[in-house]
């Protein structure tokens, strides 16, 4: 991966543990909303998610992936059309590794990361998408379990931010 200099720009997954590290305003909104529903837990149940309770600003930015354990995958149980839009394809529906999406492998990594530490992360990598005048796709990844007594991931809600140029 080169960024617009040529240099190579690695993936960055970086674990979450005070919402100081969460510097952009959209990945605030979402944290903060994230941290008032799990209350002192690992995580909230994907039952206590109410998209009415989420800023409507940041609707076009979420996804929301389910663990499939079985498949060994992640299936896109809603994507924003912000984010298709930048993809360049329609991914609700689909699975990770069905998509066509250049950065599989990065996604891939975060969402295991996510769902081995039970903890939110930042992922940073090199923009990928349709529009030429962007650089860097940074994304707050949270962690959901199926309820809140559970406490095992299953979902991961995420925020993308694009950085232009």
């Amino acid at each position: 991966m080169n960024d617009t200099a040529g240099q190579k720009m690695a993936l960055d997954i970086t674990p979450i543990e005070h919402r100081d590290q969460v510097d952009l305003q959209s990945h605030r909104l979402l944290y903060d909303y994230w941290d008032r529903l799990r209350a002192g837990m690992a995580c909230p149940g994907y039952d206590q998610i109410d998209v009415l309770g989420i800023d409507r600003s940041l609707l076009p930015w979420l996804m929301l992936a389910e663990v499939d354990r079985e498949r060994d995958d992640y299936l896109y149980r809603v994507v924003g059309t912000g984010i298709d839009d930048h993809n360049g394809f329609f991914a609700t529906g689909q699975y990770l590794s069905d998509v066509p999406l250049a950065n599989k492998a990065d996604m891939r990594a975060s969402f295991d990361r996510v769902v081995a530490t039970r903890q939110p992360h930042f992922s940073a990598s090199r923009y990928i998408g349709v529009h030429r005048n962007f650089k860097l796709a940074r994304r707050l990844l949270l962690p959901l379990s199926r309820t809140r007594a559970e406490q095992d991931v299953t979902f991961i809600v995420c925020a993308v931010d694009f950085i232009q140029v």
